[in-house]
């Protein structure tokens, strides 16, 4: 009977095994990046944690300024908005810079941020479908999604930055996964010293 349980056990944790844990890949500037592989996506997904000496209104104002995305998330060519659909949701047109052998990529994403009640900002943004003129020199990704956390007190925030984007194309996975640490770092070091100078 003891054997027969504890074959089921291990049946049952084969069956349903424990989600992906984040693993620290690389710590910069105090920026730590973690990675995982996707729940279903053969790509690893990003969470960077950062804290920063700044207020929760100077990290609002630049992030609802989407269009000038470009001067500090990395990789990010230039961001136009395709419909307003509130004053703090948007569905834009993102280009993403990439090496020259890999081809350039753009996207159509919807965003939006709020506040929560004890002053916290949340941003998401993820793939839409909207009709727009497609980009004959670009790959179009469809697989995409980000989020950032702001919490804490101004002067000591938490800023956590999670994203998963599957580029498409003829780029290997490999290649994809070992190239992801270095630019979230760029990134939140870009936006300290543009939010928080």
């Amino acid at each position: 009977m003891k054997i027969l349980s504890t074959l089921l056990i291990g049946t049952l944790l084969f069956i349903n095994p424990a989600p992906n844990e984040w693993s620290l890949a690389k710590e910069k500037n105090g920026i730590k990046v973690y990675t995982r592989i996707k729940e279903g996506q053969k790509l690893k997904e990003l969470k960077a944690v950062a804290t920063y000496n700044c207020s929760k209104d100077a990290l609002y104002k630049t992030f609802i300024d989407i269009q000038h995305m470009n001067e500090w998330y990395d990789m990010v060519e230039k961001v136009q908005l395709l419909k307003q659909v509130s004053p703090t949701e948007g569905i834009y047109k993102i280009y993403f810079d990439f090496p020259s052998l890999a081809g350039d990529r753009y996207s159509t994403i919807k965003a939006s941020i709020r506040r929560e009640t004890n002053g916290d900002i949340r941003v998401e943004t993820k793939f839409n479908a909207i009709e727009h003129t497609a980009e004959e020199d670009y790959v179009y990704v469809k697989n995409i999604e980000s989020a950032w956390k702001i919490s804490g007190k101004d002067g000591q925030l938490a800023v956590e930055h999670t994203a998963f984007m599957d580029p498409s194309g003829s780029i290997p996975n490999w290649i994809i996964n070992a190239t992801l640490t270095d630019g979230p770092i760029r990134t939140l070091t870009n936006l300290k010293q543009k939010a928080c100078p």
